[in-house]
């Protein structure tokens, strides 16, 4: 019997795996891991993986972009719609296709996050994303490596009412909703170009970002660990190219970037305790909503999701499913 998670994607017919077998090289274009030395061992064992288990028959070869960083994820992303590139992972396409995942406090946690995906609403967010592509892309797995999502401020935000008449430039960065947008225009955060108060951005990514731009700790001096969305990337594939894969191939190749998106899960987890710790040494102070400022916060955020519908009802879907005690690190 074919697992739940490879039924769609492989099927069970013996004429899939009837084709002789001939090795291939899997072009991945690097867009969303450049730069990042902690996710790139992950990567180079998941090739390993697949060269052992495939006897050869598979091996992976990673290449960066041509575009510059902040313009890689959407060139990348085209490079797979067009078969330049076979596979990628990206996160702009995530709230291009699947905006319910991107939308405001739609995970409870990190162990909640993960039931999601284990199970059969995570397997609706994947063909979701398939369908969104017009059948171009298939889905093979969701990952937060950029962890929860904050707001850094110069001043001190202690309640929701700070944030009014604050400017947050509207991000270009990849994976940024337009609900979040909304989210914050909501609350009174005036949205504009330049000089802006506030930066919108996730934990894992802010070590490397002020590494490149040091200028920018003296424009902020707190975080405030809002954590109204995750950072979500999606690992996915050509589908005209999985199409010439036999189907031992593409079991294979699945349940090893399965493997992959959640052994990266475990070090996002982790790197964000990490981070906290070496952000904390380069002076930014940390802070929390309380329980009453955080419900606050959330209700303008419920605002804006009940203003899309369909959008809505996918995001009843994932707050309905149960996380399992223990089993995966909580927030």
């Amino acid at each position: 019997m074919c697992a739940f998670f490879l039924s769609v994607l492989l099927g069970c017919s013996a004429a899939s795996t009837a084709a002789a077998a001939k090795p291939r090289t899997i072009r991945w274009v690097v867009a969303h891991t450049r730069n990042e030395a902690a996710y790139g061992p992950l990567m180079a064992d998941f090739a390993r993986r697949l060269d052992k288990r495939s006897a050869g028959e598979l091996r992976v070869e990673f290449f960066d972009g041509t575009a510059a960083d902040d313009e890689g994820n959407t060139a990348a992303h085209q490079q797979v719609l067009d078969g330049t590139a076979d596979m990628g992972q990206f996160e702009k396409m995530v709230a291009q296709y699947v905006p319910a995942v991107v939308a405001p406090f739609v995970f409870r946690n990190y162990a909640h996050a993960e039931a999601v995906y284990a199970g059969p609403v995570g397997q609706k967010l994947l063909d979701g994303l398939y369908a969104s592509s017009d059948r171009k892309l298939r889905a093979l797995a969701f990952t937060y490596s950029g962890g929860y999502r904050v707001l850094l401020s110069k001043a001190p935000v202690a309640k929701t009412a700070d944030l009014k008449n604050l400017r947050l430039v509207a991000p270009g960065v990849e994976g940024w909703s337009e609900m979040m947008g909304e989210l914050m225009q909501n609350v009174g955060v005036r949205l504009v170009r330049e000089e802006p108060d506030l930066i919108e951005d996730a934990i894992n990514r802010l070590p490397h970002f002020l590494d490149r731009h040091p200028e920018e700790i003296k424009k902020i001096g707190f975080v405030n660990r809002t954590n109204h969305g995750m950072l979500l990337t999606a690992i996915v594939a050509n589908e005209k190219f999985l199409s010439t894969l036999t189907g031992e191939q593409r079991r294979l190749l699945v349940e090893e970037v399965e493997t992959l998106a959640l052994d990266e899960r475990k070090l996002s987890v982790g790197l964000e305790v990490k981070n906290i710790q070496l952000l904390k040494k380069k002076g930014l102070t940390f802070t929390e909503f309380s329980s009453a400022e955080r419900r606050i916060f959330a209700a303008a955020g419920e605002a804006v999701i009940r203003k899309h519908p369909e959008t809505y009802r996918l995001i009843q879907e994932i707050r309905s499913v149960k996380e399992k005690p223990g089993a995966f690190a909580q927030r």
